[in-house]
């Protein structure tokens, strides 16, 4: 009988201590899952992450977004949803400082001097009303036109494709002009070159291409090669990409 308890007793002991030995094996396990959650991940899922959110942010194939809005979130401010009419604003300020800075790159390598209602006119690109832009390009053209003004000739390809940008962004509604232009840029494959035959097809897709991330296509116009200050302008902005015409080359189509 004694022998039997002391056996019995043994048992106890034993049963209590492989008892103790799982609790320890199950806290271990769920101190290792708890760490798991809570230590930061690995560079890889980090980077995993970005490269996702940079696809959507693109317009990436499988993402719903609309043009419009792959457009407003790349060029969205931090924390900041623009609207389509503020993105346009923006851009168009953009693209007058852009052209404002081709047009004195050409008139240093044409030796000329630039007027100051050639500079007023770009100061009212940059500031965005319509009603000043073309008060001040007006002037210009009928004296252009009237041949009073020759130092416009060298450097009229800018002064046009600004005022041209500015008269898009005043008639077209600002979400309809973001639509239209990056359906069209987003349509190029790289190294392609557009040429646009209207107005709209012309200056739209050269006004969000000059102000838009990313890669830059050539955008040209087919209607203006007649014109010799267009080709000088398409030569100062694209000549170390590509053959451009020149004026002997214009006379001898003519002829």
């Amino acid at each position: 009988m004694e022998g039997t308890e002391k056996q019995l007793s043994g048992d106890g002991e034993v049963n209590v201590q492989r008892g103790y030995l799982w609790w320890v094996v199950g806290f271990g396990c769920l101190a290792v899952v708890l760490l798991g959650i809570l230590l930061p991940r690995g560079d890889h899922s980090k980077g995993g992450q970005l490269t996702s959110t940079n696809q959507i942010a693109a317009g990436a194939p499988g993402s719903s977004s609309s043009s419009g809005d792959r457009f407003r979130s790349r060029h969205a401010r931090s924390g900041t949803t623009a609207s389509a009419e503020e993105i346009v604003a923006t851009k168009l300020s953009q693209f007058g400082r852009n052209r404002r800075d081709v047009m004195r790159g050409m008139a240093k390598r044409f030796k000329v001097e630039v007027r100051p209602d050639v500079e007023r006119f770009f100061d009212a690109v940059e500031g965005g009303k319509w009603e000043e832009i073309e008060a001040a390009f007006k002037p210009m053209f009928e004296q252009r036109k009237a041949g009073t003004r020759d130092d416009l000739n060298n450097i009229w390809g800018p002064i046009l494709e600004a005022y041209g940008v500015a008269e898009s962004t005043h008639l077209w509604p600002a979400q309809k002009l973001l639509d239209y232009g990056n359906s069209i840029l987003d349509s190029l494959r790289p190294g392609m070159i557009y040429v646009g035959g209207t107005d709209p097809g012309r200056f739209i897709p050269t006004f969000l291409n000059e102000t838009s991330d990313g890669e830059h296509h050539v955008v040209l116009t087919q209607n203006a090669m007649a014109d010799n200050t267009y080709l000088k302008y398409v030569d100062f902005l694209y000549g170390g990409n590509f053959g451009t015409l020149n004026d002997a080359d214009s006379q001898s189509a003519f002829q």
